[in-house]
């Protein structure tokens, strides 16, 4: 196991599990390979995890070699602390959305391939330690999940919301190409001048960053998605499929670990520089997005505000470049990967056995489906950060390093939390609480097995993130350290020069 390219074992196992579905004929044959390929591909990032040494700043199970030397794009793969933890989400989410394809419309072999590939390309972000080869796997996953959107939507509008979603995506894809070409051409004389770890231990000049900065920021904003960036993603999340795309978009949030883990340590003099902006868009998110929710009846399209406001409050963390806003902000991404995925899939249970999940057609649920309902309330109060769940250290965290940073982003934090309990809550008592309405009133089923097993799974993911946070911490707080203290370190560098130039105050003095 030591030689053994683990990397490369869970980056191209999904991309031969999504040709092997193309390939099948038969579904039933096409399902239990998905499940195979599906159940090994979290086995070997359990091991990954295992082989992992917690408080080590750089990254490990390296492999690397030349992808395409004319480009100086090289094959370089390694997880730090800050990426370990995705891709163990990843592989679970994948295994879920599995377990439930079935259940879709349309045939299984075509969504499972999807699927398959959009965890490829999600895994190839996580893993890359190339700005070429990370650009790559940002453009790759848009192609399946835009197939998935156009022919397993559930809504009428689905290939207008495909077309919206690719035209947003566009965007995104291109701006960060030129920042990634801008950064190539800057190192030109290196000899890996698009190696992350290169571009981290020599970044280029404060103001040559700030184009570049600027760019990826326009990128990622529109794929975390933040305020005013978002308009996608409620209209995918209500016209969507119940399974796959979505629950990539609502519980990886590749945009909002690209900017931890690529952009504030390659260019950390403009992450200092524009702090203030991402704070902006964070707040901005964080509050219109809680707003939206509260007055939204559709659970859906509540999930997807939620979701935006949540990463407003993470963007509030990685901003405050404080080693408690970046230990919050990466709890926080794990802890929705986990939360919001799960109240999205049971949306989808309920979708199945009531035809709507607008809160007016709904009504005393809580009598008729309990079991559902108590996952429901765990996972809306691991969302607003009860105590004893995952997203309570991250909410926490996250305040208290925006406090640090600046008292009136710690205040938007805490507003931001209040919002959370009111639209989870509100909905609660408008859907489960509520006396039913006369013609929703007939029986229907609570939780099957297969989907008791799905919630289950989630719920002891909370509970166990949220009592036994240290372990999580431990994993991460070496590379948090690290770029920490780099950030810090280059804004009192930066200070100093200024001082010392002639045109200062100090000068003066």
């Amino acid at each position: 196991m030591e030689t053994f390219p683990l990397l490369s074992a869970l980056l191209f196992l999904p991309l031969v599990a999504s040709v092997t579905m193309t390939a099948l004929r038969d579904e039933r044959v096409a399902r239990l390979a998905a499940w195979a390929f599906a159940g090994v591909e979290l086995l070997l990032a359990g091991v990954m995890i295992l082989r992992f040494q917690s408080g080590v700043p750089g990254p490990q199970l390296v492999e690397n070699g030349f992808l395409i030397p004319g480009l100086g794009v090289q094959y370089h793969l390694g997880v730090d602390g800050i990426s370990a933890l995705f891709v163990p989400v990843a592989a679970l989410m994948t295994l879920l959305m599995v377990l439930h394809t079935d259940e879709q419309a349309g045939g299984a072999r075509q969504n499972l391939a999807s699927i398959f590939a959009m965890e490829a390309s999600t895994v190839g972000v996580l893993v890359s330690l190339d700005l070429g080869l990370w650009w790559l796997f940002l453009t790759l996953e848009v192609w399946p999940a835009y197939l998935v959107i156009r022919r397993w939507g559930t809504g009428e509008r689905r290939h207008e919301v495909a077309r919206r979603f690719a035209a947003f995506m566009a965007v995104s894809v291109v701006t960060s190409l030129a920042a990634v070409v801008w950064l190539r051409v800057q190192g030109a004389g290196r000899p890996f001048p698009l190696s992350v770890t290169s571009w981290m231990q020599d970044p280029l000049a404060a103001a040559a960053q700030e184009p570049v900065f600027l760019l990826l920021l326009l990128a990622l904003a529109i794929r975390i998605p933040v305020f005013p960036f978002h308009t996608w993603l409620p209209q995918v999340v209500e016209h969507g499929p119940l399974v796959g795309v979505t629950v990539f978009f609502l519980g990886l949030k590749v945009g909002a670990y690209s900017l931890l883990r690529v952009v504030i340590p390659v260019l950390p003099d403009a992450a200092q520089h524009w702090a203030w902006l991402m704070a902006g868009l964070g707040v901005a998110g964080l509050l219109h997005g809680g707003l939206i929710a509260m007055v939204e009846p559709n659970l859906r399209r509540m999930l997807a505000f939620a979701s935006v406001s949540h990463v407003g409050g993470v963007l509030l963390g990685i901003a405050s470049l404080t080693m408690a806003g970046f230990q919050g902000a990466l709890l926080q991404m794990l802890s929705l990967g986990v939360c919001v995925v799960c109240l999205f899939f049971l949306a989808g249970f309920l979708q199945r056995r009531t035809g709507a999940v607008d809160a007016p057609s709904l009504g005393g649920l809580v009598h008729r489906v309990p079991r559902l309902s108590v996952v429901f309330l765990v996972m809306a109060m691991a969302c607003v950060g009860m105590p004893g769940t995952s997203g309570f250290n991250g909410e926490h965290l996250i305040m208290l390093g925006a406090l640090r940073a600046n008292w009136l982003w710690g205040l938007a934090a805490g507003v931001g939390t209040l919002l959370s309990a009111a639209y989870f809550l509100i909905y609660f008592q408008r859907a489960f609480i509520r006396a039913p309405v006369v013609n929703t009133a007939s029986p229907i089923s609570d939780l099957t097995a297969r989907e008791w097993l799905t919630c289950g799974t989630l719920c002891a993911l909370v509970f166990w993130c949220g009592l036994f946070t240290g372990p999580f911490l431990d994993v991460m707080n070496g590379s948090l350290k690290s770029l920490a203290h780099k950030v810090d370190r280059r804004a009192h560098t930066t200070v100093t020069t200024l001082e010392q130039q002639p045109g200062s105050n100090h000068a003066l003095e």
